[in-house]
């Protein structure tokens, strides 16, 4: 059983800043969490490179920055030649009983 459940969603804010740390100073008390995936193609074998992935979560507080030029809890990371990704942030609040992450 996986501890964060990450969704694809139909939902992001634009702008959001290419970085691969989603965390913030002021948050203390959360457990740090590392994401690591490939993106593949259709056919399930193909490794995607160039590949923008849009990453957004609550902040401890569980509340969304939908304004605020910080972009907090909010990212945009980029697959290598290989079709890796990855993000460093925290495990959120839990949505629906799980921490969720959205990726799009």
């Amino acid at each position: 059983m996986s501890l964060v459940r990450i969704y694809l969603v139909p939902f992001s804010r634009t702008n959001a800043p290419r970085r691969n740390d989603l965390r913030y100073k002021e948050n203390k008390t959360e457990l740090p969490l590392k994401v690591v995936g490939k993106v593949y193609g259709s056919d399930c074998k193909t490794t995607l490179s160039g590949i923008e992935i849009d990453v957004w979560h609550c902040d401890a507080e569980e509340k969304y920055d939908m304004h605020s030029k910080a972009f907090r809890c909010r990212g945009k990371v980029s697959t290598d030649a290989d079709g890796n990704y990855w993000f460093k942030t925290f495990i959120p609040p839990l949505y629906n009983s799980r921490p969720s992450i959205s990726i799009i």
